[in-house]
């Protein structure tokens, strides 16, 4: 493995498992079993990501935890539009591989950006239905 055992269990014990309270961005990975997996939330301020979290579902390892605790960390305080350039080579960098990942670790590093595209994906609809109550306040003012 590329990343020592120690740094995943650091990582995966990081302080990063905790949703935000009021979030306004919610993405969740549904596991084989149809439970979910790993769900991944955020809050932001002008859309600037301010707060941001994961919930571990019955089957998330710790190599996922690891990636997913990586991610949240390089995620905070970036914009919207930059969180959503981040992949499995920045968390490689966040885990700091000496090498690069091996498999199983790239897969959770690949689940980890996909949580957090559901999770983008939601702000987006929840951006655009807010503009879209704007649009209609202005028309009926």
């Amino acid at each position: 493995m590329s990343v020592s055992s120690e740094t995943l269990r650091a990582w995966a014990a990081a302080g990063w498992q905790t949703l935000p309270e009021a979030p306004r961005a919610l993405g969740t990975l549904t596991g084989p079993d149809g439970k979910p997996l790993l769900t991944l939330a955020f809050d932001t301020h002008r859309d600037i990501i301010t707060s941001i979290g994961y919930q571990p579902g019955e089957g998330c390892d710790e190599a996922l935890r690891a990636c997913a605790a990586a991610l949240c960390s390089l995620a905070k305080g970036k914009a919207v539009m930059a969180a959503d350039l981040l992949g499995p080579a920045e968390i490689s960098a966040a885990l700091e591989a000496e090498t690069e990942m091996d498999d199983p670790l790239f897969y959770s590093a690949v689940l980890a950006v996909l949580c957090l595209k559901n999770a983008l994906s939601s702000y987006a609809e929840t951006r655009a239905a807010g503009y879209a109550a704007f649009k209609r306040e202005q028309e009926q003012a």
